[in-house]
């Protein structure tokens, strides 16, 4: 038997036996309908095979740095001259791995993002996806605010505005710390999708508009770090994890 799951904003809740071919819209019809609380924009649909896909990327990203740490510690072995170098090599090989079995921790939820509208609109269309076992959906009440996170001055969530934007939220959280990596900024987005500083620049991502339950994640500085200062990309690679896994990571 083939199962499903169905929570929050609908009229019955529950797991659900599902057929072939059935469709999230059959499931959300079965479950009574939505609420008139739903709020489509933060509807959250995981899937055991995205999930799949999603450890494996996780796996191969954490593997690959673990490899350039790997290295990196190799080229600085062959340049002590001392005990004292052999020393603090020894304390950076265990503090990076200390930070990659942290790292390793780190589970795919197998979100699949995509936009949920109400029943007639969504019904056939591209987003009205085919279920399969293992496949669950939450519809979320709309929430009130925006979380900034990471390295600010006050991490909070902060009352939604419909005019305010990025930089007014990084504003009201104290802004940016001084071991802030401002270059690896993002939004992770109520829909779960990601937008970065990186992606569309400084300008547009500081005036980039949000929608309730948005966070903005401000990460911590790596290259400031003298061990993780070693390993080539490592802020790259450590946003790509975050990004894959819909997550802010604290590294310390």
């Amino acid at each position: 038997i083939k199962t499903v799951s169905i929570t929050g904003e609908v009229r019955f809740p529950g797991t659900y036996a599902i057929t072939d071919n059935e469709r999230m819209s059959d499931l959300i019809t079965r479950a009574g309908g939505m609420t008139p609380d739903a709020y489509f924009y933060g509807a959250r649909f995981t899937s055991l095979s995205a999930k799949t896909i999603q450890q494996k990327s996780l796996d191969n990203l954490i593997q690959d740095l673990e490899i350039r740490s790997q290295q990196a510690l190799a080229t600085q072995s062959q340049t002590a001259l001392s005990k004292e170098d052999a020393s603090i090599i020894q304390a950076n090989q265990q503090a990076i791995q200390d930070f990659i079995n942290k790292l390793k921790k780190i589970r795919a939820q197998g979100r699949v993002s995509f936009m949920l509208s109400d029943l007639q609109t969504f019904r056939g269309s591209e987003n009205d996806f085919i279920l399969h076992d293992g496949d669950a959906l939450f519809i979320p009440k709309r929430p009130t605010f925006i979380a900034v996170m990471g390295s600010v001055y006050s991490p909070s969530a902060y009352l939604y505005k419909p005019k305010s934007r990025v930089a007014d939220y990084l504003k009201m959280s104290g802004g940016p710390t001084k071991t802030a990596d401002e270059d690896y900024r993002y939004i992770l987005k109520a829909n779960g999708e990601i937008l970065s500083c990186k992606q569309v620049g400084y300008r547009k991502f500081k005036n980039a508009r949000l929608m309730p339950g948005d966070s903005i994640i401000v990460p911590e500085n790596l290259e400031r770090v003298p061990y993780l200062k070693l390993i080539k990309d490592i802020s790259d690679i450590v946003f790509k994890i975050a990004a894959t896994a819909g997550i802010a990571i604290r590294v310390f």
